[in-house]
């Protein structure tokens, strides 16, 4: 205390312990989210098989396989080169890529990205200059990252048309038949 100091040094208030007792308490940092680490596989390392995991991922090196980080954030810098199938929450691509990627929440390709393969995701960004060759299929996607197949009355491809060599094969064997003229042109012949 100095001389100057109004307050004397019996007033409870003084002690740094009583201080820090009227202070409204903080929470724990049990009830604060702990802040999720980032994976990175750097420039120099390249990566073969499946990446899985419970951490976000910057890839700048080179992958090769599967990433499957599915509540999580992948990032495909401008240094990066993959070729996998990528499965994440969210998934950021700056670099090559060549392989599908789902996005169960949205994927974002910038201005530099060269992507070859298709988009399954919500939301999709593709920055003006990004370069993208493949399909984007925009429904939501189903948690167990499979899609609900869309029920169609219509047949599928394959099975409305058969394949044009049997159709040949079953044209040259059978014979023409036609349809049995109808009372107008039974009259029009006449």
């Amino acid at each position: 205390m100095s001389m100057f100091d109004k307050r004397s040094a019996a007033d409870p208030k003084d002690t740094p312990a009583a201080a820090q007792a009227t202070r409204p308490q903080q929470p724990s940092s049990a009830a604060k989210p702990k802040p999720q680490a980032n994976a990175v596989i750097g420039p120099g390392i390249s990566v073969s098989g499946e990446v899985t995991g419970t951490e976000d991922l910057r890839i700048d090196g080179k992958v090769d396989g599967t990433v499957n980080l599915r509540d999580n954030v992948v990032t495909v810098s401008h240094s990066g080169e993959v070729r996998a199938n990528i499965t994440a929450s969210t998934v950021n691509v700056s670099g090559r890529l060549v392989g599908d990627i789902v996005g169960i929440e949205q994927v974002a390709l910038t201005k530099n990205a060269w992507v070859r393969g298709n988009i399954i995701a919500p939301r999709v960004n593709l920055e003006n200059g990004s370069k993208f060759k493949g399909s984007i299929d925009m429904d939501p996607v189903e948690e167990k990252g499979a899609q609900k197949p869309k029920a169609s009355k219509q047949p599928s491809p394959a099975q409305a048309a058969p394949p044009l060599a049997a159709a040949s094969a079953k044209a040259e064997d059978t014979p023409i038949k036609r349809a049995a003229p109808s009372p107008r042109e039974s009259a029009a012949r006449t």
